[in-house]
């Protein structure tokens, strides 16, 4: 029968020569699934503006020590997600970029990103990927009082429902 047909060759096969694979065309990238992935992704809303906030917290993550090209670096993603940062803190990787500003940015630029994404906190607080930016934004900024108040404000009257909810949980702990 045909399901017998593509078995492992026999101990006394060892010796046989396997013909070459057909080589691959330059055109077709040589890990099809990763290309046919990342087409997939590029469809996406704010596919782009992830994808160049990714190359530059690469770039951050390098010279983290520096504190002059950190915050040139950091101004650069701001100035690149800005208006996105909801849409953007939902998302796996923009969710690491955003959590990268807040915690490696000066007080100014951790109050952009909570001025941005204050009208939502306790929404993206319940989020899978957006509640680890929620939690960055609650140790970092509780350093001023100002930033501390506005998202005790934020937070105020979500208590109860984040506490009951999987994800909000994390947040109120």
């Amino acid at each position: 029968p045909d399901q017998y047909a593509k078995r492992r060759p026999a101990k006394g096969d060892a010796g046989k020569k396997r013909p070459p694979k057909a080589a691959q065309s330059e055109d077709v990238p040589a890990n099809k699934k990763r290309a046919l992935r990342r087409e997939r992704m590029s469809s996406r809303p704010h596919f782009d503006t992830v994808d160049a906030a990714k190359a530059l917290w690469n770039q951050l993550g390098d010279r983290a020590g520096e504190a002059e090209t950190r915050t040139r670096l950091i101004g650069q993603l701001l100035d690149g997600m800005r208006g996105a940062m909801c849409a953007i803190a939902t998302k796996h990787d923009g969710s690491r970029v955003l959590q990268a500003v807040v915690q490696f940015g000066d007080a100014s630029q951790r109050s952009t990103v909570l001025a941005e994404l204050g009208a939502k906190l306790a929404e993206l607080s319940k989020l899978q990927y957006s509640h680890f930016v929620v939690l960055k934004l609650l140790k970092h900024c509780a350093l001023t009082e100002r930033q501390q108040g506005e998202l005790a404000a934020r937070l105020r009257g979500h208590i109860v429902t984040l506490g009951t909810h999987a994800v909000g949980a994390k947040v109120v702990e």
